[in-house]
């Protein structure tokens, strides 16, 4: 049932990041997005897409 879940939450995440984009699953239920070469206007959109509940990490500014 668990990996019958976790499946659910990765199609989901796969509906609404772009092609290019990286899903990882960081383990347990932790999943990671990685978005390269999105500005700042893309990034929050991206993060309007996802699931309520996930905690959107952004790179240092100078990163």
């Amino acid at each position: 049932m668990v990996d019958q879940v976790l499946q659910i939450v990765a199609d989901r995440f796969r509906n609404v990041i772009r092609e290019g984009d990286l899903l990882c699953r960081q383990g347990g239920d932790e999943f990671v997005v990685l978005v390269p070469d999105a500005g700042q206007e893309q990034s929050c959109a991206a993060e309007s897409c996802l699931p309520s509940g996930t905690r959107w990490l952004r790179p240092a500014p100078n990163a």
